[in-house]
């Protein structure tokens, strides 16, 4: 009974033991001089994900999702490129849990230069790799509604920010597997900076948990 008592106690860790972690895209054209390239997804890589990518248009001129540094309003000489709206002064970084990089759509432009299309949107990731997850939370900024939703749930929730403002919605969505998709609609302008998730068991912790209470069941008959 004492092994019993061993096993199911570290089924029930191994179960709960996955602790919310945060996906970013820090890791995206971090550039606070936002000259480079804008990027051309195809794929998307953040916090060990792989992600498919696509976009939706409500402009069919503009140019699909880009990464945007809200960092760049601190580099004077470059101020963002006239684009200063949805970028965040010292004081600011970290409001709501948001700084750095932002996922946008990118306005149609001469240029390569990330710059937040005022016609929103909808930007589409699909799981690739990775464990599965539900999403907690999703923070964003700027002036619109942000609606977010899954394959598995239809839209959750949205956020409506005014100019310059940030925010956090709570999405509690239901498990996003391998093929599911996450889907962000912007209704104008603004950036979709991170998302909270909370990873999924692994097989192996749910089968020991299974396994642990078949074991019980078999104690209380021979009891």
């Amino acid at each position: 009974m004492k092994l019993f008592g061993l096993t199911f106690g570290a089924a029930l860790l191994a179960a709960t033991a996955a602790s919310a972690g945060v996906l970013t895209f820090d890791d995206q054209d971090s550039s606070p001089s936002q000259t480079v390239p804008l990027p051309s997804y195809e794929t998307l890589e953040v916090g060990g994900y792989t992600f498919g990518v696509s976009t939706q248009l409500n402009n069919n001129g503009d140019l699909g999702a880009a990464i945007f540094n809200t960092n760049c309003i601190n580099d004077i000489s470059v101020a963002c490129n006239g684009d200063e709206d949805i970028a965040l002064t010292t004081e600011r970084q970290g409001e709501n849990g948001i700084e750095g990089n932002v996922l946008i759509i990118q306005e149609k432009s001469p240029s390569a230069i990330p710059d937040d299309t005022g016609s929103g949107g909808t930007i589409t990731l699909t799981l690739l790799e990775g464990t599965p997850f539900q999403i907690l939370s999703a923070a964003a900024i700027d002036d619109g509604t942000f609606t977010f939703g899954t394959s598995v749930d239809g839209e959750i929730d949205a956020i409506t920010l005014g100019e310059n403002e940030t925010g956090r919605v709570y999405l509690n969505s239901s498990v996003v597997g391998i093929g599911d998709t996450v889907t962000i609609k912007y209704s104008g302008s603004g950036g979709v900076d991170s998302f909270v998730i909370a990873p999924v068991p692994v097989p192996a912790a749910s089968l020991l948990l299974i396994g642990a209470m078949g074991g019980l069941a078999a104690l209380r008959r021979r009891a």
